[in-house]
């Protein structure tokens, strides 16, 4: 199919800036590059009233946690005439509310009966999921839910995308997925040079949303243990995730009075290169993952080492080429990890490059170029 009737012919359905936590950093970075190097003319359906740049028209029609937005998101999947939809979606963007959000993971399933080619990033999977380690509430309707949303989102795709290897073939086990291609997670930062040195300050970054998934609790049980042998000091850059905010924020309230953590707050992503200048490692205490990890990605190319916990999503990393130490999160293992990257040069600066070399064969712009060669082949399929 040509550019001509390929520019014309595609609606992204997606968070965008300035929401944050639904995916929107993802999408912002697939679309710029696409609208910089590929020739492409994208309509958004997004939740944002966000501005256009070139060729991307964001058109703002659904908000999180409103079911009747969501009915405004099929009713505009029908009425466009547009043949070709990409869906980004995880099993939560759409909301922390049930409705709302079986409701949004339905719209490829909308989108398939309405006559569209429909291909579909999904960045997890519930089967891929330990809800029980995270201790949220859930029942068998939830489990149900996720299932059958999961179920639909597979049906309906012509073209399933994952950001995890292992998801391939977990999408056609467990939801019999026809046609799954992993496509790995752009990294940003690779056109800049890598600014992180050794220099055993004692300094450990924690960066990215505060949510039950992680236990920042067992990396300040970790840094305490490490503050009995030395200083140190624990630097918190994050921000509750946007559908867990009453968990973050009574976490974040049992740690404030540790005399070694500072909590930073959201840092611009213009300011990371700075804070990684300063820091040794960061930590990843993941008590499971939700999909691949955006921290890692964000930072791999500024060539910060990372002690990360035993997750399937983070081995798989390590093993892709991450520069990530893996780290049992019982708080004493935490801390030996922590203090051999801190403290040992070697394993240090070896980790550094294996995290600049992961990013720099990820950068935006090779991910941009693999969906646009799928929408080519999609769009000209019967």
């Amino acid at each position: 199919m040509g550019k001509r009737n390929l520019s014309s012919d595609l609606v992204f359905v997606s968070a965008l800036p300035p929401d944050k936590g639904r995916l929107s950093e993802y999408a912002d970075a697939v679309l710029r590059e696409i609208e910089g190097s590929m020739n492409l003319t994208v309509e958004v359906f997004t939740d944002a009233s966000a501005p256009s740049f070139g060729r991307i028209l964001p058109r703002p029609i659904w908000r999180p946690n409103n079911a009747l937005s969501v009915i405004k998101l099929w009713l505009a999947i029908i009425k466009s005439k547009t043949r070709l939809f990409h869906f980004n979606l995880h099993m939560a963007v759409f909301g922390r509310g049930r409705l709302p959000n079986l409701l949004g993971l339905l719209s490829p399933l909308i989108a398939r009966l309405s006559g569209k080619k429909v291909m579909v990033t999904l960045h997890n999977l519930p089967a891929a999921m330990k809800l029980e380690s995270i201790r949220l509430k859930t029942s068998i309707l939830d489990r149900l839910g996720l299932w059958v949303a999961a179920f639909a989102i597979v049906k309906a795709a012509h073209v399933l995308v994952v950001t995890m290897k292992q998801y391939v073939e977990l999408a056609k086990q467990k939801y019999g997925a026809k046609r799954v291609e992993w496509v790995p997670h752009g990294c940003w930062f690779t056109a800049e040079r890598p600014v992180w040195k050794w220099r055993n300050r004692g300094k450990v970054l924690f960066l990215g949303y505060i949510g039950p998934y992680k236990d920042l609790e067992a990396l300040a049980k970790a840094m305490e243990i490490i503050s009995e042998k030395r200083p140190v000091t624990l630097l918190v850059a994050g921000t509750p995730h946007p559908n867990f905010a009453r968990e973050a924020l009574e976490e974040v309230g049992r740690l404030k009075g540790c005399s070694f953590i500072r909590f930073l707050g959201r840092v611009p992503d213009r300011e990371l290169p700075r804070l990684i200048e300063k820091v040794d490692l960061v930590v990843l205490p993941y008590k499971t993952s939700t999909g691949t990890s955006g921290v890692v990605h964000l930072l791999s190319a500024l060539g910060v080492p990372f002690v990360a916990s035993d997750t399937p999503e983070l081995r798989e990393l390590e093993l892709e080429g991450a520069g990530i130490l893996i780290s049992g999160l019982e708080p004493k293992y935490l801390a030996e990890a922590i203090l051999k990257v801190m403290e040992d040069k070697e394993l240090a600066e070896r980790l550094s490059a294996r995290s600049r070399r992961y990013a720099e064969e990820r950068p935006w712009k090779k991910i941009a170029k693999r969906y646009v060669q799928m929408y080519g082949w999609l769009s000209a399929s019967p």
